[in-house]
C-alpha cells in the first residue's frame, strides 16, 4: 500500500510519497549480502570477492541507498524479504531465545545499535553488552549479521520491523536479563587467588570487603563432609566435631556481613538442593542457577543478576577446572579451591565418531579454530564435543580428556604414533611425576605436595617437560607424546627435600 506524507510549502501544501525505493540488486550485491549474513568483515569480504576494501564499502553504501537501509545488517534483513536469491536454508536446530532476546535480534535486523537496545529494552549498557553476548552464543554467531541470518532462516523474525514499530511494543523494564559472556569488554582480568583450608576468619572477611555478592560453584563444596542430621543430635547422638570447611566459613562470613550468596550448579548434579542441604548451607542461597552442558559461563553471570547485582561486583568461588569459565563472566575477584570434582565419571565411556575425531586432533596439539577448519565444522561444535567428553571422563581439562582417550584406546593411537618424534627426549623424575599428575587431575598445590614438590617447582617441571616433548610447546601434545612413547609407562615419584636430606 502506498502511503502519503503532507508537506508544508510556501503557498500551500503538497504531498511526498514514502513508497519504498525499488530494489535493484545485481549479482555482486547479492554476493555481498550473503557474506554479510555469514558474518564476514569488510576485509574478509574484500578477499573473497577479489575487491579492495573501499570497493566493498562502496557496494555496501549503494545497497543501503537502494534498500533504504540504516546499515548493512538492516540491508540484509530487507533484501531477505525482497529477493529470493539472498535466502538460504537453515542448518541445524533453531536456537531457543527468550522473548527479550528475540526482541534484541529484531532491533539488530531493524538497523538498531547498542543505544537503541538500551533505550528500547530500558537496560544499562553493561546489561546490554551481556545480553548481546548471550544471543550471539545462543545462535552460534560471530557477529550481529550472522545472528540475524540464523533468526531469519528459522523464521524467528520477519526482517520487516522498524525501530518505530519496536518502540511501540517494547516491554516495560523487568528484572535483569540473563547475561552471557561479557568477557570481551570486561576490562582487566580480576584477581585470581587460592584460599587455603586453614585461612583465618579475618582473611576470609577481607576477601569480601568490597564485594556486593558471593557466587559459589557446587564443585567447591564437593569434598565438604555432610552435616549430621538435626534429628540425630536432638535424640542424644553426639555430634562429630569437624573443622569447618573454608568455603563454609566464607559463606558464613558473607551472611554475617549481609552479602547475598548464590549457588552455581553443574549440569551433572542430580539433586543439587539435597547436596547443598547436606553440607549445612541449604538456606544460605539467595539464588541458584544451573549450568548448561555447552555454556558454563552464563550461569555465573546469571546467578549475580538473580541477586540483583552485576557480575563485576561479585566474588566467585570455584575449582581450578571451572576458573576459566568463571573468569569470562568478569567477576570482581576469583577464588580457586582445591575441592575434588563433583562430576560423575561414566563407568564405561564410549566416544562417538565426531568425538574421536576431535580428541585425535586435540592430541596433535591443534586449537579449537584449527580443529574446526580441519573437520569442516564450527568452533561451537568443537566446544560441545569437548564438553561431552569432559562429562564422560569426569574431568575439567582437554589434557585429561586426551590422556583418558589414549589410555582407554578410544582414539586411533596407531595414527598418532606416526606423528611422534624420531627421538623422544629424556625427562627427569620431577618432570615425569608432574606429567603423571596432570594426566589425571589439575595441577595445584595439593597435587604438587603429593609428589614432593612445591607448587612453583611443579609448574616449572611441567613447563620444562612440555618444551622437551612438544616442538610448539603445547601441553596437550606433550602428554600425547609422553603416553605414546612409553615415557609414562612406569609411575615416577619424587622424593621430598626432607627425604633427600635423610638419605644423605
Amino acid at each position: 500500500m502506498n502511503t502519503q506524507e503532507r508537506l508544508s510549502v510556501p503557498g500551500g501544501t503538497t504531498t511526498k510519497s514514502t513508497r519504498p525505493r525499488p530494489v535493484r540488486l545485481t549479482q555482486r550485491h547479492v554476493e555481498v549480502l550473503r557474506l554479510v549474513g555469514q558474518g564476514l568483515t569488510t576485509e574478509q569480504m574484500a578477499r573473497d570477492l577479489g575487491l579492495t576494501m573501499p570497493g566493498v564499502a562502496e557496494r555496501v553504501k549503494r545497497l543501503r541507498f537502494n534498500l533504504g537501509a540504516v546499515n548493512r545488517v538492516h540491508a540484509f534483513a530487507l533484501a531477505w524479504n525482497t529477493d529470493e536469491s539472498v535466502k538460504t536454508a537453515p542448518s541445524g536446530e533453531a536456537p531457543v531465545l527468550a522473548e527479550r532476546q528475540l526482541l534484541l535480534v529484531r532491533i539488530w535486523a531493524a538497523g538498531g545499535g547498542r543505544r537503541d537496545i538500551e533505550r528500547l529494552l530500558r537496560i544499562p549498557v553493561d546489561v546490554a553488552k551481556a545480553l548481546e553476548a548471550l544471543v550471539l552464543r545462543a545462535t552460534s554467531a560471530v557477529n550481529v549479521g550472522m545472528a540475524v541470518r540464523v533468526a531469519l532462516e528459522h523464521g524467528l523474525i520477519s526482517g520487516a520491523d522498524t525501530l518505530a514499530s519496536l518502540t511501540v511494543e517494547a516491554p516495560p523494564p523487568t528484572e535483569a536479563e540473563p547475561d552471557g559472556d561479557p568477557g570481551v569488554d570486561a576490562g582487566p582480568r580480576p584477581p585470581r587467588t587460592g584460599i587455603p583450608a586453614d585461612a583465618p576468619t579475618g582473611h576470609l572477611a577481607n576477601q569480601l570487603r568490597t564485594a556486593n555478592g558471593l557466587v559459589v560453584h557446587l564443585d567447591a563444596l564437593a569434598d565438604i563432609p555432610p552435616a549430621m542430621p538435626l534429628a540425630e543430635i536432638l535424640n542424644g547422638v553426639a555430634a562429630v566435631q569437624r573443622p569447618a570447611h573454608v568455603v563454609t566459613r566464607l559463606v558464613h562470613q558473607a551472611l554475617a556481613r549481609g552479602v547475598p550468596c548464590a549457588l552455581v550448579i553443574p549440569p551433572t548434579a542430580t539433586d543439587p538442593a539435597r547436596t547443598a542441604e547436606a553440607v549445612g548451607l541449604g538456606t544460605a542461597w539467595s539464588a541458584a542457577c544451573r549450568q548448561t552442558p555447552t555454556d558454563g559461563t552464563t550461569a555465573y553471570a546469571q546467578a549475580a543478576l538473580d541477586m540483583g547485582l552485576q557480575p563485576q561486583t561479585c566474588v566467585v568461588v570455584c575449582t581450578a577446572g571451572q576458573s576459566s569459565l568463571a573468569l569470562r563472566a568478569g567477576p570482581q575477584k576469583l577464588l580457586v579451591t582445591t575441592a575434588k570434582s563433583a562430576l560423575a565419571r561414566t563407568a564405561d565411556p564410549q566416544l562417538t565418531r565426531r568425538e574421536r575425531q576431535v580428541a585425535e586432533q586435540c592430541a596433535r596439539g591443534l586449537t579449537d579454530e584449527q580443529i574446526a577448519e580441519m573437520l569442516k565444522i564450527s568452533q561451537a561444535i568443537v566446544s560441545n564435543e569437548l564438553a561431552a567428553m569432559r562429562r564422560k571422563f569426569g574431568v575439567h581439562d582437554r589434557l585429561q580428556v586426551v590422556a583418558h582417550a589414549i589410555r582407554l584406546e578410544l582414539v586411533d593411537t596407531v595414527a598418532l604414533r606416526e606423528t611422534l618424534p624420531t627421538k623422544t627426549p629424556i625427562l627427569d623424575d620431577a618432570e615425569r611425576a608432574v606429567l603423571q599428575l596432570v594426566a589425571t587431575r589439575a595441577l595445584d598445590a595439593a597435587g604438587a605436595r603429593e609428589i614432593g614438590l612445591t607448587y612453583r617447582e611443579a609448574r616449572n617441571a611441567h613447563l620444562r617437560a612440555t618444551k622437551k616433548l612438544s616442538p610448539h610447546g603445547n601441553r596437550v601434545h606433550a602428554i600425547t607424546v609422553a603416553l605414546l612413547s612409553g615415557t609414562l609407562d612406569e609411575p615416577a615419584a619424587v622424593h621430598s627435600r626432607d627425604d633427600t636430606a635423610a638419605a644423605l
